[in-house]
């Protein structure tokens, strides 16, 4: 098996990925454009993707692409409907890195909450030892014990989330992106009325069709003053523009580790605030802990493993069937030769016995020297050296004739069985 990693330095030159040469042929390419992909799966039976897209145009330009591995949990990067048409596998990774995403969401709500770059600069541009006292009290922050906790999107993470802000003594609620999650030990309130009352805000939803610009101008305007928003879900689901304009507007603050379009562009107008130390933009890297990559890997080699297992199952399938297929069609054709065999022999014998039972009138004849022979002598004389002349089974048939028209009493040697037998390979009944 061909297979081709599109974007490995997505996963790290620190992860070992020694397992997959095991698998097949390994071909690995650190990042790979819209305009390379065709060119670089042509070959390939497996891909291996973390956000390079395979769509249909892709998809449909090769015929030896077999499994699709999506190098994440998302996988709104492929063309799910063609790749099932064309009968393509596609796999993804669940819950690796469940754990990485918890820890950075805590870590992303301390920074701003406890405004760890406000201190941090302090001290090191001298203003803390010119202040003369022992501390610095000019930038507040508030506990997390005892404050409210909303989580937009409660699944795994987010129920981890959930537990951990209940540790340090939060009031968790949550909103459920698909209406349908709401039975939960934490209470379930709409989204603005999570927005209005709730301190920390963090986001734990998939990108959809419920979830796109689900927080925009209409409702940004909502979160209080002071309180903290985090996008630790999927860019897209706030409205960026819209954000920048809200920060400026007033004070809260926003922790985002996902952005509409990655890396981030230039003109985005979260670049350009005028207050930045409100925001606080990571580089997507919530879910790149050591570990959570180490799963991952894990992940996409057992994806592989169960494919080519089902894969050698289904051709061993393929060429048992084709087998038998084969068998019986050969076994048709020896039968019907053997058909053909007895049906000669059968022939042959029949003809055999009416020359013994029906022998041909007595036609006198004159020969060169006189003498009269009757034509059933010529034609016994010209039967036996025509079955004499041929290496037939028939001649011992021709032989059992012979002593019958010369009056002998003799059992033949061979049964008519026998003759058959050596004739077909096989008795006739």
């Amino acid at each position: 098996m061909n297979i081709v990693i599109l974007d490995a330095k997505t996963l790290g030159d620190d992860i070992d990925m020694g397992a997959l040469d095991e698998l097949g042929n390994v071909t690995s390419y650190p990042t790979t454009t819209n305009e390379e992909t065709i060119e670089r799966i042509k070959d390939a039976d497996i891909v291996i993707t973390n956000k390079v897209v395979m769509d249909q145009d892709v998809i449909s330009s090769t015929t030896k692409l077999k499994l699709i591995c999506v190098a994440a949990t998302g996988i709104n990067n492929i063309d799910l409907n063609y790749a099932s048409i064309k009968g393509i596998v596609v796999k993804n990774v669940a819950g690796y890195s469940t754990k990485s995403v918890v820890q950075h969401t805590f870590a992303m709500a301390l920074y701003l909450m406890e405004k760890l770059a406000y201190h941090d600069h302090l001290v090191k541009s001298g203003n803390w030892h010119a202040s003369g006292i022992f501390t610095d009290v000019s930038q507040p922050f508030f506990e997390i014990s005892g404050k409210k906790w909303g989580i937009i999107g409660l699944g795994a993470i987010g129920q981890e989330v959930a537990q951990i802000a209940t540790a340090f003594g939060a009031e968790v609620c949550h909103y459920s992106t698909s209406g349908k999650n709401i039975y939960q030990p934490y209470a379930h309130v709409e989204l603005d009325r999570l927005l209005q009352e709730c301190d920390i805000i963090s986001i734990h939803a998939p990108l959809n069709d419920a979830t796109q610009y689900l927080l925009n101008e209409n409702n940004l305007n909502l979160i209080k003053e002071g309180a903290i928003l985090l996008n630790l879900g999927r860019g897209g689901i706030i409205n960026e523009t819209d954000l920048a304009f809200e920060l400026d507007r007033r004070e809260f603050y926003a922790g985002v580790d996902v952005l509409e379009r990655e890396p981030i562009e230039p003109d985005n107008a979260l670049m350009h605030i005028k207050y930045p130390e409100r925001l606080l933009i990571t580089p997507h890297i919530a879910w790149t802990s050591i570990e959570a990559r180490e799963k991952l890997i894990e992940g996409i080699v057992h994806n592989i493993e169960i494919f080519l297992l089902k894969y050698r199952e289904e051709q061993e399938k393929r060429a048992k069937e084709l087998k038998e297929k084969m068998d019986r069609e050969s076994k048709e054709i020896e039968d019907e030769r053997a058909r053909e065999a007895r049906e000669r022999a059968e022939e042959a014998i029949k003809e055999a016995m009416q020359n013994k039972e029906h022998p041909v009138a007595k036609d006198k004849s004159i020969a060169d020297d006189g003498k009269v022979e009757t034509s059933t002598e010529n034609a016994t004389e010209e039967r036996r050296e025509e079955i004499a002349s041929t290496d037939s089974p028939l001649e011992s048939l021709g032989n059992q004739q012979e002593s019958l028209e010369d009056g002998k009493s003799e059992e033949p040697k061979e049964s008519i069985d026998d003759i058959i037998k050596k004739m077909i390979g096989k008795p006739l009944v």
